[in-house]
């Protein structure tokens, strides 16, 4: 949760954070909102994708050709 952020120290967070990229069939960024595809903060998610390239060794970003949300109270 955000309110979680403010004590975890930032290598911490860098070590545990992703960049995700959603990618059409072409390998090409889509222009997404992820609130009128039915996503919303904090909602629990499975990506599916592959490992891009990384800006930088601190950044991973991930090109996601699938984003799946977990149903509140599922297993």
């Amino acid at each position: 949760t955000p309110w979680d952020y403010c004590c975890e120290p930032s290598d911490s967070l860098v070590a545990n954070s992703a960049t995700i990229q959603l990618v059409g069939e072409n390998g090409q960024t889509l222009e997404v909102d992820p609130v009128a595809a039915g996503l919303n903060p904090l909602d629990e998610v499975v990506v599916v994708g592959t490992v891009g390239p990384r800006p930088s060794p601190t950044v991973l970003t991930v090109k996601a050709t699938g984003v799946h949300r977990i149903e509140p109270g599922g297993d």
